[in-house]
């Protein structure tokens, strides 16, 4: 489908469609991004109401004005947000399924205006909701050499973090675009290491920046519980992550959601057995296959992960 003049392939769709529960009535899709998951989805005449969260204003506003489906209904916002919606379904534990595809969207990161891109000359924005509070430039303004070489090793598990974070804050004033950024990056490094590298040497530093200032992972390990709570008996969580710091969180979410039924209730002191709250499809999740990466090379480092709420 095209967005914006952006062809856009949604990732593991394959995987997707074939995970969703049988009966599939009511489902949330907490990452709208470029609907391509929703147009799939309602495909099939027995879903009732497609409702669909998105962060960016654009692609609220793209989908109001050119309407995709009348039972998708859309809402402005980030996923985490979700249980002020006050949307019956949810408040109920009516869903039967829950999606949320953790990519940066295709029209974001090739839009040099968001900022995202080390490719392209842009502001350095980075910010999913351009209505929050501050950018990644008035953060790097703001914050110590400590606090930026923290945020690169633990977002970005970058080994010359520190490095990368001296040299940023000893230029943050002069450096003023994402190009100007990239390049005070990949100066920085020593050239032995950026001959190894199969990635751009700016890469994990923009990743990191991006999680931080969108808060990614805190939001994600907060609302996991919840979308949980949001299933009805047999309904099921659908993740889909982009980089090993956010399939951790969810595949550590999972295991614990599993593991109260590892131990036999007559092992376990009185009171304190609990069931598992479902099971996980597939324990090792699903990786894109040999055909859709060559569809959609974006795709390579995706990996779905599934779990069934207890019927």
């Amino acid at each position: 489908m095209e967005f914006q003049g952006i062809e856009h392939y949604p990732v593991l769709y394959r995987e997707v469609i074939e995970n969703l529960p049988p009966e599939c009535e009511f489902v949330f899709d907490g990452t709208l991004g470029h609907g391509g998951h929703a147009k799939l989805v309602l495909q099939d005449p027995k879903v009732i109401k497609y409702f669909g969260i998105d962060q960016d204003i654009n692609i609220i506003q793209h989908f109001t004005n050119n309407v995709l489906d009348d039972r998708l209904k859309l809402y402005h916002g980030n996923f985490s947000e979700a249980p002020e919606l006050s949307i019956p379904e949810l408040d109920e534990s009516k869903l039967d399924a829950v999606i949320l595809d953790l990519g940066t969207s295709m029209s974001q990161l090739k839009n040099p205006k968001r900022g995202f891109s080390f490719l392209k000359d842009g502001p350095i924005d980075m910010r999913m909701n351009n209505s929050s509070s501050f950018t990644v430039k008035e953060w790097l303004q703001e914050a110590s050499i400590e606090e930026i070489s923290q945020v690169i090793l633990d977002y970005g598990e970058d080994k010359f973090h520190y490095r990368i974070a001296r040299a940023i804050h000893e230029r943050i004033d002069d450096i003023n675009t994402t190009l100007e950024l990239a390049s005070v990056i990949e100066n920085c490094l020593p050239k032995s290491h950026l001959r190894k590298q199969k990635i751009h040497g700016a890469t994990r530093t923009f990743q990191a920046f991006r999680i931080h200032i969108n808060n990614e992972l805190e939001v994600l390990k907060n609302s996991l519980d919840y979308f949980l709570g949001t299933l009805k008996p047999g309904g099921r969580l659908l993740v889909i992550s982009f980089h090993s710091l956010e399939d951790r969180i969810v595949k550590k979410k999972f295991r614990t959601w599993l593991e109260e039924s590892n131990m036999p209730k007559h092992l376990l002191p009185e009171g304190e057995y609990k069931e598992a709250l479902g099971k996980m499809i597939s324990r090792k999740g699903f990786e894109p296959s040999k055909l859709e990466v060559e569809e959609n090379p974006a795709s390579r480092s995706a990996r779905l992960r599934v779990f069934e709420k207890r019927k």
